[in-house]
């Protein structure tokens, strides 16, 4: 299982912020290639499309400094079998983890109020 990214741990976990394209806040892509995964502090809002093309993440980390996650930004990330979502969310938008084969277990929170139509559309459990 590959390491979590977390800019508050050390330099020994062999990954780079560079994995994580974010603008004041916004996480725009995630250009890196571990199986696990773990959103960073310094992320409020993560983009549709930031995670596409990330077949290879089976675990992610939403942090609880994450309150907003557009529309499809999990779709087809195939491999993903648990997300836990952090206590940031309120809403799980639209196709948000939709077509993911592979998802066993979500991990929520009681600070989620809404859950949109499709936002788990096509997967296993």
């Amino acid at each position: 299982m590959g390491k979590y990214f977390n800019k508050e741990k050390d330099s020994n976990t062999n990954t780079q912020a560079s994995e994580f394209v974010v603008r004041d806040g916004v996480l725009m892509k995630y250009n890196g290639n571990l199986e696990s995964v773990e959103v960073p502090s310094n992320v409020r809002k993560i983009c549709s499309g930031a995670f596409s093309g990330c077949g290879f993440i089976s675990e992610l980390n939403i942090s609880d400094s994450v309150e907003e996650i557009e529309f499809y930004t999990f779709c087809s990330c195939y491999s993903l079998k648990k997300v836990t979502i952090g206590l940031g969310m309120t809403v799980i938008p639209m196709g948000c983890f939709a077509e993911l084969p592979m998802l066993e277990e979500v991990v929520l929170t009681d600070k989620i109020e809404q859950i949109d139509d499709f936002a788990f559309r096509n997967c296993k459990s």
